[in-house]
């Protein structure tokens, strides 16, 4: 037998208010829910509150990945979580990992994907991408395409 849930506390117009006011009002989506969970582990107030902001910096975290792998332009089913490991391509993996720790960023080197036809060179190139997006890099947009009022300035400078 469980026990009967508790209907979700009511949030008072003064507080969506000021929620909105300080842009949070996203945190409305799961406060109901987080005050329910509050209630019931008794949490302190401090970590109630380190839960809420924390929903709400990972929410934004993912919203600014999002954002940066769109203005490059990846594909976004082009994830290394994605890849096809059935495939029959052969590759050096001890590359693969030093690749995936995105290394050649931090010392400013440029990585050249080489190889036949259709073994997965610009898949691989957009699961990076988005490797680093989720990183918080910017990426510059490939040459070729117009650019937009909302890429970074050198990715202007570079397309145009």
């Amino acid at each position: 037998m469980t026990a009967p849930s508790m209907p979700p506390d009511p949030i008072s117009g003064d507080l969506k208010t000021v929620l909105r006011r300080l842009r949070l009002s996203r945190v409305l989506d799961t406060l109901p829910e987080r005050l329910t969970l509050a209630r019931q582990q008794k949490l302190p107030h401090q970590d109630f509150l380190l839960l809420i902001l924390t929903d709400e910096a990972t929410r934004r975290d993912g919203l600014a990945t999002t954002l940066r792998a769109q203005r490059a332009g990846l594909d976004p089913g082009a994830q290394l979580e994605h890849w096809d490991t059935t495939a029959t391509v052969t590759f050096d993996r001890t590359l693969l990992n030093e690749l995936v720790t995105l290394r050649f960023l931090d010392t400013h080197h440029h990585v050249a994907l080489v190889g036949p036809v259709g073994v997965g060179k610009t898949f691989l190139a957009h699961a990076l991408g988005h490797i680093a997006c989720r990183r918080g890099h910017l990426l510059v947009p490939p040459l070729g395409r117009d650019p937009r009022p909302d890429d970074p300035p050198l990715a202007r400078q570079r397309i145009a």
